[in-house]
């Protein structure tokens, strides 16, 4: 790519730039952080000193013990059958077993316990020096802005960002750490036997406070860290681009009373890491030139509908670049499938519709990008069309990268081998589709990923998903579907955690009087219908395999079968499969 240099120019005064009205409060965030640091260090050299101390107590008192025991081994010796020189030998006894029973002991203890508290201190001087180090590269990047030398404003910006990111990597994981060592105190609470029905549900209740917030901070980490793919060469133009993103970001704050740091930090480098990827995906398309010539034709000549020959019957204004648009209003709006996708794939998909006799209208988008709508019961044939298009498109790719010489072939499947490897894509057009301004990305875990998008692909929601190299995936959707998307999430989420059924029955019946049965979260719900049906009151968790459903004992007859009667219906079931599986022998010679 051939960029222009960056152009020297003036830049204002400190003063005239919002972001610098920040500094004085980012100075008195430092300070506060580096007095809190220094309390610590004093604490700390206190604590060394009792420590100091004590050992040398623990050595005195040790050498006064070793004298002890030589003068009685002289004394025995020597005097040893006197009756007065056994008295001083027991009594010196008696003074070596204290100092080496009770006083030494104590004073390990006592640097045992100093050492503890060295070890608290240090964690938390830690991650007040990852704040004041996140102050430090905030203030530091706004400095930046102000400093001449575009070369050397670069360079401090570019340390700063680098710096920042850091910082704000490790205070995130300094929460983190400290939300997971409560989560894992009220775990110890819930699985202690004496632990009451009542308690566990309150102590549930914070265990999934504690895990949403934890969820929140793994994705804001995911979004930190999240690199390009391919690094991107930071020239000058893309340096000087990160710069104006970034003052934009903080001059946004600079009305706010003390902003919190944590929020400009965050904005800053999210804004930073989305520009960055999308320079590269820019980069990206200019490498790949050759799918750019697939998919929108050569930049040196103006883009023609091939399909307007075949389709001449229809209504086309060049104009305003709509096929069709009868259609399209004759359709309401609950009617209408659209669906989004490149130029080229769209002649193909045109094509295919025209010679299946389906009407659709298309529109081509400020973006460069065609929508095309069908009736909803055409919807299916139309993704199949869509699919055999990107096939079409993905060979012909392919015939003209061999064209052009087997180097660029060779660079390409190296390349497209590289990504696999490094991550799993799911309906990668579908995301190209889309215009920056309607994507809506939402980060998930790989198990409720999972379960995210299969309920995605049931309701017949487009999407797009990305598996992370950190155990993630990125799931988009269209701005349109934003709310379908969060229902199916939530819902899913909320499955995760135990749900419980009637439980002030569990509570007021004793417990002599309980009859639990556990079961999966299938059978559960089934037997709290026919319980249901049969008037009997009862109390259920729903926790998938390990759901229970719990009875007054008089009513466990009717409300649950023996493992007797269980064991004799999964014989019949399993008999009666084998039974339709094997076909007769008489059937068999038949044949």
């Amino acid at each position: 790519m051939q960029k222009a240099a960056p152009q020297e120019e003036k830049l204002p005064e400190n003063s005239e730039r919002p972001a610098q009205k920040l500094l004085p409060f980012l100075q008195e965030k430092a300070d506060f952080h580096q007095s809190r640091i220094n309390t610590i260090n004093e604490k700390i050299a206190v604590r060394s000193d009792k420590i100091a101390r004590n050992k040398a107590k623990i050595e005195q008192l040790s050498a006064k013990a070793d004298r002890l025991e030589d003068k009685n081994a002289m004394l025995k010796a020597t005097m040893g059958s006197s009756p007065g020189i056994r008295q001083i030998i027991e009594a010196n006894e008696r003074k070596i077993k204290e100092i080496r029973e009770e006083k030494i002991p104590n004073r390990q203890n006592r640097i045992s316990g100093h050492q503890d508290k060295i070890t608290q201190l240090s964690k938390k001087r830690d991650t007040i020096s990852h704040k004041l180090n996140r102050v430090i590269a905030l203030s530091d990047t706004i400095k930046s802005f102000s400093i001449g030398a575009n070369k050397e404003r670069r360079a401090v910006f570019t340390d700063a960002m680098h710096r920042l990111k850091q910082a704000t990597t490790d205070c995130l994981n300094d929460k983190k750490t400290s939300l997971e060592e409560k989560r894992a105190l009220l775990y110890e609470a819930y699985s202690k036997p004496e632990t009451s029905a009542v308690d566990k549900i309150q102590l549930q209740s914070k265990i999934n406070a504690i895990s949403s917030k934890i969820e929140t901070l793994e994705n804001k980490l995911q979004k930190i860290s999240r690199q390009v793919a391919t690094p991107v060469k930071q020239d000058a133009g893309i340096t000087e681009t990160r710069m104006q993103a970034a003052e934009k970001q903080l001059n946004a704050m600079t009305d706010q009373e003390k902003a919190p740091v944590p929020n400009m930090a965050e904005s800053v480098i999210t804004e930073d890491s989305n520009y960055l990827r999308n320079a590269e995906m820019e980069m990206e398309d200019d490498y790949n030139s050759i799918d750019g010539i697939i998919n929108n034709g050569r930049k040196e000549e103006p883009e023609s509908y091939s399909v307007t020959e075949s389709v001449s019957q229809n209504s086309y204004s060049e104009q305003s670049g709509k096929i069709n648009p009868e259609f399209y209003q004759s359709l309401s709006k609950e009617d209408r499938k659209i669906e989004v996708m490149l130029p080229r794939q769209a002649e193909k998909v045109m094509e295919q519709l025209t010679g299946a006799g389906i009407a659709f209208s298309a529109v081509v988008r400020q973006n460069g990008k065609t929508a095309v709508t069908v009736d909803k019961k055409n919807a299916e044939i139309l993704k199949s069309m869509m699919q055999s298009a990107f096939q079409k498109m993905k060979q012909e790719s392919k015939t003209v990268r061999h064209q052009l010489g087997d180097d660029h072939a060779e660079a390409h499947e190296e390349r497209k081998a590289a990504e696999s490897q490094s991550v799993k894509s799911i309906n990668p057009d579908y995301f190209k589709s889309l215009t920056r301004e309607n994507r809506s990305i939402h980060v998930e875990t790989v198990a409720v990923g999972k379960k995210v998008m299969d309920q995605l692909e049931e309701k017949g929601v487009a999407y797009s998903a990305v598996e992370r190299r950190n155990h993630s995936v990125a799931i988009t959707v269209s701005k349109a579907d934003e709310q379908a998307y969060q229902q199916i999430s939530g819902a899913v989420k909320a499955e995760r955690a135990a749900q419980y059924v009637n439980p002030d029955f569990y509570k007021a019946l004793p417990k002599e009087q309980r009859a639990t049965q556990r079961m999966s979260q299938e059978q559960a719900e089934s037997t709290m219908q026919k319980l249901d049906q049969k008037g009997i009151a009862y109390s259920a968790v729903l926790h998938g395999e390990k759901s229970a459903v719990t009875v007054e004992k008089k009513h466990t007859a009717a409300a649950f079968m023996s493992r007797a009667s269980l064991k004799r219906e999964a014989q019949r079931i399993s008999s009666k499969g084998k039974r339709e599986q094997s076909p007769s022998r008489k059937q068999g010679l038949e044949q």
